[in-house]
């Protein structure tokens, strides 16, 4: 193969993973904005006269349940994102393996550095927005302190082991 049509190749694959970020923001977004709502109900919900406890709104349980519930759904989304990445990124390497065979005396100012530490960066704020979450609503619910972290644990593992990120990548 040239190196042209690999280098379009590659821009093409590129596109792809920048266009699934944008995804996964929409997403994040979607997940992020019916909370701030909830919780600005809840609060609304306990009234002038009452002490200040969110147990004493009107709208306890039922808020922080729904909040839990409105965390699965963008979530699954952001797995089923992270996922596809990975799968663009395997896609990625192995066209810069071929241009940096292809090309070897060259400088490949187009290729981009590809660190494990970058992705995993990368895509942090997208697993770790949820358990943030599910911990404050947990806690609103009284949870003991010590469940709602380990559950927050949990779901921080879920969301790696649902987008796949421990798979073995391609060399």
């Amino acid at each position: 193969m040239d190196s042209p049509k690999l280098i379009d190749q590659y821009k093409f694959v590129r596109e792809e993973i920048k266009q699934e970020y944008t995804l996964m923001t929409a997403r994040k977004n979607w997940l992020m904005i019916p909370q701030t709502f909830l919780f600005t109900a809840l609060v609304l919900g306990m009234g002038e006269n009452q002490p200040f406890k969110l147990i004493n709104s009107v709208y306890y349980p039922l808020i922080p349940i729904i909040g839990i519930l409105l965390l699965i759904i963008p979530q699954l989304g952001i797995c089923g994102t992270l996922r596809k990445i990975k799968s663009w990124k395997n896609k990625q390497r192995l066209i810069e393996r071929d241009i940096k065979k292809l090309c070897s005396n060259e400088k490949n100012y187009y290729l981009q550095d590809n660190q494990p530490i970058s992705y995993f960066l990368a895509i942090a704020n997208y697993i770790l927005i949820t358990p943030i979450f599910l911990f404050a609503w947990l806690y609103i619910l009284e949870f003991n302190l010590y469940y709602a972290v380990c559950l927050s644990i949990i779901c921080i593992f879920a969301t790696l082991i649902l987008a796949n990120t421990f798979e073995k990548e391609c060399d």
